[in-house]
C-alpha cells in the first residue's frame, strides 16, 4: 500500500494508497491475501459501515427479524437496535424465522448462516426468504465465515456479510 511504488511503465503508484484511504475513512479494513492459496493476487476488503447504512435507510419504524441459533447473539444485536430506536424480532431457527417472515412485514433481515438444530440451514433460508420477497435486504452474518462463503452469500441474494464476534462501537 505504499504510495508511488509500480510496476506499470505509466502507472503512478497511487491505485491501492487511494482505495486503503478510502476504506479506512469508512471505518472498513482491506488486506492483501496470500496469493498462492487462492491462486492469484486477492485483496480483502471489509466496509462494515456499508450495513449500517441498510440500516439507516430503512427507517426506525421499520421492523428487523434477526434469526441466529445463539441466543445471545440474538440479544445483543436485538437490544444495540431496540436501544437506537429500531423495532427489532428473533428466533432462534430458520423454521420460525420463515414463519415470522410470511406472517409480518419486515425491512430487513439479519440470518445466520450456521443455524444449529433448524431444519433449514442460513443459504437455505435466505432462498426461501428471496422467493418471499427478492426486495428485502438479508444481511448474512457468521462467526465461521471466509472469503468463499461472503461471496456465496452475496451470489444467492444477500445484500451483504459481516463476521461475528461483532464490534459492539460497529453496531
Amino acid at each position: 500500500f505504499e504510495p508511488y511504488i509500480t510496476n506499470k511503465p505509466n502507472g503512478t503508484g497511487l491505485g491501492l494508497a487511494i482505495c486503503k484511504k478510502i476504506i479506512e475513512d469508512h471505518s472498513g479494513e482491506i488486506n492483501l491475501l496470500d496469493s498462492k492459496k487462492f491462486g492469484g493476487a486477492w485483496v480483502r476488503i471489509k466496509l462494515f459501515r456499508v450495513w449500517l447504512f441498510v440500516i439507516k435507510m430503512i427507517g426506525k419504524e421499520s421492523r428487523i427479524l434477526i434469526v441466529d441459533d445463539e441466543p445471545d447473539i440474538c440479544d445483543q444485536l436485538s437490544g444495540l437496535l431496540t436501544d437506537v430506536g429500531y423495532v427489532c424480532e428473533h428466533t432462534t431457527s430458520s423454521e420460525k424465522g420463515l414463519e415470522l417472515f410470511k406472517k409480518k412485514t419486515f425491512s430487513l433481515v439479519l440470518l445466520d448462516i450456521w443455524l444449529n438444530n433448524s431444519k433449514f440451514d442460513g443459504f437455505q433460508a435466505l432462498e426461501k426468504i428471496m422467493s418471499i420477497n427478492q426486495n428485502i435486504p438479508v444481511i448474512m452474518i457468521s462467526g465461521h465465515g471466509n472469503i468463499e462463503t461472503a461471496v456465496n452469500s452475496i451470489k444467492k441474494g444477500a445484500y451483504d456479510f459481516i463476521e461475528k464476534p461483532f464490534d459492539s462501537d460497529l453496531l
